[in-house]
């Protein structure tokens, strides 16, 4: 969340002075590798380093859905649809560290990051 909060006035610029594709799957498969680098950690420095990279593809997942909302529905209806972008993303927060502890426990910690 660190990474992914720094990074987010940058994703702001890069979506309205280029285009919002290129930059969602720019910004994506920057998160692939960065959960690639973290599953397959063999330290807990390249870990981190996995985990920061993954908060910078994010990032541009998180402002490409608002950017992307923003440019294509119509502004009586942004709210709505930011809202449920949010919602989604607070519902990830809530459950993802449940599901990465099961994962955890009964699996192995590197599927956190495969899945």
């Amino acid at each position: 969340m660190l990474t992914l909060t720094a990074f987010q006035p940058l994703f702001g610029n890069l979506y309205k002075y280029f285009n919002a594709k290129v930059v969602y799957i720019t910004s994506l498969a920057v998160f692939e590798v960065g959960s690639a680098i973290s599953a397959a950690a063999p330290t807990s420095a390249v870990l981190i380093f996995g985990r920061a990279w993954l908060g910078l593809g994010a990032a541009g997942l998180l402002q490409g859905a608002l950017a992307i909302i923003g440019q294509t529905v119509s502004i009586d209806k942004v709210p709505l649809y930011q809202g449920i972008v949010l919602s989604a993303m607070a519902v990830a927060v809530c459950c993802g560290p449940v599901i990465g502890g099961a994962l955890t426990q009964y699996v192995n910690w590197h599927w956190c990051f495969w899945m």
